[in-house]
């Protein structure tokens, strides 16, 4: 199957893919890729693994005043743990099943709120704020990285001063540079392993004939590609061979300022149009 060839071409097949994934009996295996994602329990601390990554080093009474972005939040895997933390809660997906399940799980956290995206920018209806935190857990690793690109550019202007994105893409393999835990890669594989032998018949079709694994990127690639980024500064994380988690800083200079009143012109230029 040839790729797409631009943006938007990108956009749509990444759409019409997560949506046949979110409609399927097997959504949460999509969401939560390891052995046991059919276990409550299991997948409860694998994404309180996930959020404590997500969290760290933020003060829990600081993060409390402040408004949190998540870029593909699935069916409120982690919102559901992130929402009561934070002073508002707003999750964007690019399938609208699971923006639904999301919905579903978190209807009773009043300061979440979920919109359906394209999956290359932040929705209008989620511009009506700036963000202290923004994060994309679990969801770069299925991008080309003009995807990546266009969306990280699209959710940095909306960052406030002194705020940050986190992310993780998918590491190349054949280039260990940087791992902090060489023992934890063979954890990785042997899951991995262990997830292509379980797999039903549909898992295996919407991995292996729909576009899944996005692009691959080398250690030193990772910095120069996100401090494209106006006013940013980049550090990363790898604690095994499969991906690469990295944080970008926003700082209060005039590049930072610039993006913040971007922001509030967009509102105002959306607020005209309707």
């Amino acid at each position: 199957m040839s790729e797409p060839s631009d943006l938007n071409s990108w956009a749509k097949l990444l759409k019409e893919n997560w949506e046949k994934r979110s409609r399927s009996d097997s959504r949460d295996f999509f969401v939560a890729s390891h052995p046991g994602w059919q276990d409550e329990e299991t997948v409860r601390r694998k994404a309180k693994t996930e959020l404590d990554l997500v969290l760290a080093n933020l003060d829990s009474k600081f993060l409390s005043q402040k408004q949190v972005l998540e870029i593909g939040c699935g069916p409120g895997r982690l919102a559901q743990y992130v929402g009561p933390r934070v002073l508002g809660y707003t999750g964007i997906d690019i399938a609208e099943g699971m923006i639904q399940g999301a919905h579903e799980r978190c209807h009773h956290i009043e300061n979440c709120r979920f919109f359906v995206c394209d999956g290359i920018s932040v929705p209008q209806e989620a511009r009506d704020r700036l963000y202290h935190l923004a994060y994309a857990i679990a969801v770069f690793i299925h991008c080309p990285r003009d995807v990546i690109k266009s969306m990280v550019g699209s959710a940095w202007a909306l960052i406030e001063p002194c705020g940050e994105l986190r992310f993780q893409v998918l590491a190349d393999p054949s280039d260990p540079t940087g791992i902090v835990a060489p023992e934890t890669t063979e954890i990785v594989r042997a899951e991995v392993e262990t997830i292509a032998q379980e797999m039903n018949d549909e898992e295996r079709q919407l991995t292996e004939t729909c576009y899944y694994l996005g692009d691959r990127f080398r250690y030193d690639e990772v910095i120069p590609f996100f401090e494209r980024l106006p006013d940013s500064k980049v550090s990363l994380y790898r604690s095994d061979i499969g991906a690469i988690y990295g944080r970008i800083e926003k700082g209060q200079g005039v590049a930072s300022r610039h993006s913040s009143m971007e922001a509030e012109r967009g509102l105002v230029h959306d607020r005209a149009k309707r």
